[in-house]
């Protein structure tokens, strides 16, 4: 109610709460802070007395996500510059997809070399990759299939 209120605005949204709640919402919803960088970043500067922040394997786990993501798009980024296609990439017209999505990758433990290969790489349109999003696809099956028969990857992994 109260982001609506503020027109979506998290940081005034959470400003406008008491202190009773926002306590409860650090201790008990960190994926609120996970939800958005600019939220987690507010609640980190304005409250950081009052979280009394200490680190747990949930920060473990965001710092290793966030590093493989980065450097997951670092390799995706310089092997694009070589697809056929990549001139059409444009916002929102033409999009660059990971055809095994990198969040796939981070969860089954799969290299960020090989989520960003040029293998996994493909230009689609927009729309496409929009509603594609995080999901396998047959595709994706393939890629993951030719890995494990290449032994890039072991059938655990993925």
């Amino acid at each position: 109610m109260q982001l609506r209120f503020y027109g979506g605005s998290y940081a005034k949204a959470f400003n406008s709460i008491s202190d009773e709640y926002k306590a409860i919402i650090i201790e008990h919803c960190p994926d609120i802070m996970e939800a958005s960088a600019q939220l987690g970043y507010y609640i980190a500067k304005k409250y950081s007395s009052m979280m009394m922040y200490q680190k747990t394997p949930f920060d473990e786990w965001r710092k290793t996500r966030i590093g493989y993501y980065q450097h997951a798009w670092e390799i995706s980024n310089e092997k694009a510059k070589t697809l056929a296609d990549i001139h059409k990439r444009r916002f929102r017209i033409y999009d660059l997809d990971h055809i095994v999505p990198i969040s796939y990758g981070f969860k089954n433990k799969i290299p960020a070399e090989l989520i960003g290969s040029i293998e996994n790489l493909r230009i689609i349109p927009h729309k496409e990759n929009f509603e594609k999003n995080a999901k396998l696809t047959a595709d994706s099956l393939d890629v993951i299939n030719r890995w494990i028969s290449g032994g890039l990857i072991k059938a655990s992994e993925s």
